[in-house]
């Protein structure tokens, strides 16, 4: 028996519905190791990126028959958007659990937490 998440059940029992996929699989550092992400670079190649990107999520999500996505931060969000446009898809956001984020880090990282359990047991339409 694995260990329990709070209310959300076991790892196992949790990954029975929630799937993971990054939008940008790739990584992409700069000189100095740093991540960048594809908001921070501009240009015809990074259009080109962002639509195979985009078009890879709804291949996931239709192949999968996925009916709710939460984005993990704003971006995310945004992205499915625009790449789940038209379908019959809920999409919502929780908080980025990034390093420079304010909020996941208040309280040794405790809001972040209740803000992902929130999203996840949260009913959707």
């Amino acid at each position: 028996m694995g260990t329990t998440s709070g209310d959300l059940g076991t790892p196992e029992e949790i990954h029975k519905h929630v799937f993971l996929v990054n939008h940008c699989p790739l990584l992409l550092l700069g000189e100095t190791g740093k991540n960048i992400t594809p908001d921070k670079i501009s240009g015809n190649a990074v259009k080109k990126l962002l639509k195979a990107c985009d078009d890879h999520l709804k291949e996931v999500v239709t192949t999968m028959g996925i009916t709710r996505v939460i984005g993990v931060g704003k971006y995310a969000e945004k992205r499915a958007l625009l790449a789940l446009k038209g379908l019959d898809v809920e999409i919502g956001t929780c908080w980025h659990p990034s390093p420079a984020s304010p909020l996941a880090n208040r309280n040794d990282g405790a809001d972040w937490r209740a803000n992902v359990r929130k999203i996840l047991l949260a009913e959707h339409s």
